[in-house]
């Protein structure tokens, strides 16, 4: 148990909150927070679902983040995680994706059945090769 109250943190299944617990319990076996290379919680089965991207300091080595199915309304957060490669985030409340702007490692981006409703322009992230948008609210592409 966490200490807001229920698994994970949740309190009132509702909100899934990203505490350092939660990272420790998904690092066991990388062997450590800081050696977390990828992080997966799927939340279509979940009754408390994640809405903040919090405390991503305390994982600094995510290459990988797949959070699928969950409430996240924005991608700020993620901006300080340099090493990301790949960011899985279907099935959300996004909407826009400007944060990623500056992640120039990224090279599969999955945002489809969000709320973006503009892609902005994409410059600096050269190794991109998938950029995955589908079932989103965009009007027109850059």
């Amino acid at each position: 148990r966490d200490r807001r109250g229920g698994e994970d943190g949740a309190r009132g299944g509702g909100v899934l909150y990203m505490t350092s617990d939660m990272y420790r319990r998904h690092a066991e076996e990388a062997g450590g927070v800081d050696k977390l290379t990828s992080l997966r919680i799927d939340g279509a089965w979940r009754k408390d679902r994640i809405r903040v991207l919090e405390n991503l300091s305390l994982v600094p080595n995510l290459t990988r983040l797949e959070l699928p199915g969950h409430a996240i309304e924005a991608l700020v957060p993620l901006s300080r995680l340099s090493l990301l490669r790949e960011v899985i985030l279907p099935h959300n409340r996004i909407k826009t994706m400007d944060a990623l702007s500056s992640l120039a490692r990224l090279t599969l981006v999955d945002l489809s059945s969000n709320l973006i409703a503009k892609i902005p322009r994409l410059p600096r992230l050269r190794a991109l090769h998938t950029l995955r948008i589908a079932d989103n609210q965009v009007e027109a592409l850059p």
